[in-house]
């Protein structure tokens, strides 16, 4: 008796703490401007025909630029998509004690945690399901239904992605707990964090410039031209993310090739292709999440050990860097005390101008 009483006791507590930080609000209730308006989408994406299979869903991707939620299988065709409402304050949650934090969705690689029955709380305000999602530092946040379906497709609740509570159920007959989950900010979110300037949007502006078909891009690439293509043709261009066991993962964006992604991350099509096996190069689509980077690479890894002497030789050992967000060449150089030169020699394949975050570099 005790037993289910502590029980019946953890779970109403479990539904509190999600209640106090769950909830939608509707464009007509706010909780400090009566007469705000909600942002809607950012860009409108065109419709893609399902042809996933159900059966083998893979991975979760929600744009914050389209406020949709969309589900693909393992060979990275698309099962479903929904419009979704999202976090009204721009940027990413972080789980601080700002006041705008409190109203912002999180980004980045997350994965499905807890999945319950919702229809009683709130009497039935958060709809028939509460989906956790496993995001550092934030307690409660997920994707829940909602009493005003108005707020789906706006910037408009306080956290949490709402969906129409018909399209939950059909979600929640797909997904399982760890699911990956990938979300992509808008450029308000960007802009809101300070990682899109006017230099960047002019880059991303320039680079769209190039309109090749994926035959040409490989005829120039097998000429060995170093011609310059597009990283997308959308401005919110996502970096690759590192998982735990330190592979890098990328998440295509619309109008990407392989090819292209090959060149971002100063790899080959070749070396794509083994780091996933059960890709259709011909049919890559927008939010397929593929293997960019292993952390079995790297022959050698060693904690950064900064000396006087560039030399090294083979018997000495190799050192390598990890690099992380806000990294450069020179800053990478210069904390081992080197040079951005011999960083260049020691690393001959790889373009220095263009690190990302989980890239090994050799500095020794």
């Amino acid at each position: 008796m005790k037993r289910n009483r502590v029980n019946l006791f953890t779970v109403l507590a479990v539904a509190a703490m999600t209640l106090t930080a769950c909830g939608t609000s509707t464009p007509k209730v706010v909780d400090h401007d009566d007469d705000k308006t909600f942002d809607g989408p950012e860009i409108v994406e065109a419709y893609e025909t399902p042809d996933g299979n159900a059966a083998e869903a893979d991975h979760i991707v929600i744009s914050k630029a389209s406020l949709t939620l969309r589900l693909y299988d393992k060979g990275g065709r698309l099962i479903a998509s929904f419009p979704v409402g999202a976090g009204r304050s721009y940027g990413n949650k972080r789980g601080t004690d700002d006041y705008d934090d409190a109203f912002r969705s999180p980004e980045g690689e997350l994965k499905v945690g807890l999945i319950q029955t919702a229809a009683h709380w709130r009497d039935g305000e958060l709809g028939p399901w509460f989906i956790h999602l496993d995001v550092p530092n934030i307690n409660t946040i997920g994707i829940c239904g909602t009493k005003s379906p108005e707020v789906v497709g706006l910037r408009a609740t306080t956290g949490n992605f709402v969906m129409r509570n018909d399209d939950l159920d059909s979600l929640r007959n797909m997904i399982y707990p760890n699911m990956p989950v990938t979300v992509i900010p808008a450029e308000g979110d960007l802009r809101a964090d300070g990682k899109l300037t006017e230099q960047t949007e002019t880059e991303a502006t320039a680079q769209t410039a190039d309109k090749s078909t994926p035959a040409e891009q490989s005829k120039s690439e097998s000429k060995g031209e170093n011609k310059s293509t597009p990283n997308s043709t959308t401005k919110s261009v996502e970096s690759g993310t590192t998982d735990a066991n330190g592979d890098v993962w990328h998440t295509i964006a619309k109008g990407e090739y392989l090819s292209n992604i090959a060149k971002k991350y100063n790899t080959t099509l070749k070396r794509l292709k083994e780091l996933n096996p059960g890709i259709d190069v011909d049919r890559i689509r927008e939010g397929q999440r593929i293997k960019v980077y292993s952390a079995a690479d790297a022959t050698t890894t060693t904690e950064p050990t900064p000396t006087k002497s560039e030399s090294t030789t083979a018997n000495a050992g190799e050192v390598w860097h990890t690099v992380v967000e806000g990294d450069l060449g020179s800053k990478i150089a210069k904390k081992y005390n080197t040079t951005l030169k011999r960083l260049k020699e020691l690393n001959p394949n790889k373009d220095l101008d263009r690190i990302y975050p989980g890239q090994k570099l050799r500095v020794k």
